[in-house]
């Protein structure tokens, strides 16, 4: 009866059963009064939320979620292979939520901006499925991407803020009548009209842009971790890479387009005179890379030898070649309107199979002699990241490379705990549970990056 069940509600789940079918060109309408104690969400939201039930419960050790919506239980796996749909639904994104968010956030999360949401997790489904509903380039985009990268609403252990409201309010009209991911992109990128934080308001805010008063975000190096999470971003007024990443990809996950922070925790490359070249068990450098530095070396300066950037899933519905999917990464702060661009290449012939800083005018196998540096020069003990929320057993073959579990894992050292957040490698619980270790996990994306002498020719792929 169960797999009955099961069944029925991934064939019926994407007819938006559990509510009308929303009028994408009606979405100003879901938003009127956002910001005032009366809001609440649109009927055919509403309706969904009301119909989902679900439970949480631990199987040896593992997090077992039972979600029921009108139609029945929920499976988001069997939703995410099927065809019929790639549209969200109330229930299959609150489903994936509880079973992927991190443990410490299923006791406690800030609140929800509408009178009918119980925490900020409801506004998080709500406006994902507000942005899924009016966003044109939404079918294109598989349901599992969706889920992974769209969906969640923190990726490094940043502070928990309820960002998704009010950057859908801000920034969805900018991209409301794109028709691919690109478009959407060039839209907020370059001149990043998302940094005139002033500059953007719905009608019925309370406060509407004022040209004598403008207030914009900008870049400053060397500032987490006090500054990485969107709205400290917003209230310092500045942020390095770290931020950028962060504020870039949650403005992207706002309006529906996919993303995720990527970055390397330490360059395999001599900065500041000091060399971070090799692997950590030959050159000790590379393990205070990873740390920040020592307490007798100092902090911060010249040991942060990282980066960050953010990924954007391009769908593969571009009109101009190649259409195939694939990750692009945006550097920060963006400086063009074009998906690859500013790291390591012009994306026209930038390509993973052959990676970056590969020169095609060199004689075979010998096209990456001179990369020494940068992504093009990724190794083991500098590996590239993309934080994910997504497990190892289910990742769908999206994900572009190998998702790990951060717990455990160490350098070529031995010694030296394997972390992204090297501004903060000593963030631990209250109780001193390092809080890399609780649920962190991320997409091993170096093979990608890195420079392959001998490489194929150009064409986009995972």
């Amino acid at each position: 009866m169960r797999a009955a069940l099961t069944l029925l509600a991934t064939c019926l789940t994407s007819t938006r059963s559990t509510g009308a079918a929303p009028n994408a060109s009606e979405w100003p309408s879901w938003i009127d009064h956002l910001g005032h104690d009366v809001y609440s969400y649109p009927l055919w939201i509403s309706a969904q939320q009301q119909n989902c039930t679900c439970d949480v419960s631990l199987v040896a050790g593992d997090r077992v979620v039972e979600c029921t919506s009108a139609v029945g239980l929920v499976d988001w796996r069997r939703e995410a292979r099927t065809t019929l749909s790639n549209s969200l639904t109330y229930c299959t994104a609150k489903a994936w939520l509880l079973e992927h968010m991190p443990e410490f956030d299923l006791h406690f999360l800030p609140n929800g901006v509408a009178v009918n949401s119980s925490s900020m997790l409801d506004d998080v489904i709500a406006f994902a499925l507000m942005a899924d509903a009016a966003a044109p380039w939404a079918p294109n985009i598989p349901l599992a991407i969706k889920l992974a990268y769209v969906l969640p609403y923190g990726a490094y252990h940043e502070s928990r803020q309820n960002w998704r409201p009010l950057f859908f309010a801000k920034f969805f009209e900018l991209v409301a009548n794109a028709t691919t991911v690109e478009e959407a992109l060039g839209r907020l990128l370059a001149p990043n009209v998302f940094l005139d934080w002033t500059s953007h308001y719905w009608p019925s805010s309370p406060r509407q842009p004022d040209p004598s008063s403008t207030y914009q975000i900008k870049w400053s190096s060397s500032t987490a971790p006090p500054v990485v999470s969107p709205f400290e971003f917003v209230a310092y007024g500045y942020g390095s890479c770290s931020a950028w990443a962060t504020f870039v990809t949650y403005v992207a996950r706002s309006v529906g387009l996919p993303a995720r922070q990527a970055g390397t925790p330490c360059w395999n490359s001599v900065y500041s005179g000091t060399n971070f070249t090799g692997l950590a068990k030959d050159n000790p450098n590379v393990s205070l890379c990873w740390q920040g530095g020592s307490a007798e070396a100092g902090h911060g300066g010249g040991y942060l030898n990282n980066h960050n950037w953010a990924e954007i899933y391009l769908p593969g519905d571009s009109p101009t070649p190649p259409i195939r999917e694939a990750w692009a990464f945006v550097n920060v702060p963006p400086g063009s309107k074009e998906p690859d661009a500013g790291l390591c290449g012009d994306y026209k012939t930038f390509s993973g199979t052959r990676g970056c800083g590969f020169d095609a005018s060199q004689a075979p196998s010998h096209e990456c002699d001179h990369v020494t540096g940068g992504p093009g020069a990724a190794m083991e003990d500098h590996e590239i990241f993309a934080v994910t929320w997504s497990k190892p057993k289910d990742a769908g073959g999206h994900e572009g490379g190998e998702v790990l579990d951060v717990a455990g894992l160490f350098l070529t050292d031995q010694t030296t705990p394997l972390t992204p957040l090297v501004w903060a490698p000593r963030l631990a619980s209250p109780l001193g549970k390092p809080l890399k270790d609780v649920g962190m996990r991320v997409v091993n994306r170096t093979g990608w990056y890195r420079c392959k002498p001998g490489g194929s020719p150009p064409g986009r792929r995972l």
